[in-house]
């Protein structure tokens, strides 16, 4: 029972070490100039309005990866794109106004498996 357990951490290590080889960089963001994060978000506060970005840089990826945006734990977005590159940087968002204080909001990138490469979650004041 002992190796068992020690086989499923590894193979948990392995899964996390793949899905960060893929993705370099995540964040939320209030914008993007020249297909880069302008900051990084940690909270937002409903009544500023505008739109909420994810941003992210994949790298040595091919084929699809999606932004899964979730409020509140529920699917509300499915943002599908075709890595171009093997330094692929890409951004989708939805409006603030979609949201009110005490909202989260998480987006999971994965890849056209399914398989999580990387998860931002933003509260909402």
């Amino acid at each position: 029972m002992k190796k068992s357990f020690v086989f499923a951490i590894l193979i948990l290590f392995a899964i996390c070490a793949y899905a960060q080889q893929n993705v370099s960089r995540y964040m939320f963001t209030t914008t993007i100039v020249d297909n880069e994060p302008v900051d990084t978000l940690f909270d937002y506060v409903a009544e500023r309005g505008g739109n909420i970005y994810f941003f992210t840089e994949l790298r040595n990826m091919q084929g699809t990866a999606h932004h899964l945006w979730y409020k509140n734990g529920e699917l509300i977005y499915d943002f599908k794109m075709t890595v171009g590159a093997p330094r692929w940087r890409t951004n989708s968002s939805v409006k603030a106004a979609h949201f009110k204080p005490h909202d989260e909001l998480t987006v999971e990138v994965t890849n056209e498996s399914g398989n999580v490469l990387a998860l931002g979650t933003l509260s909402i004041y």
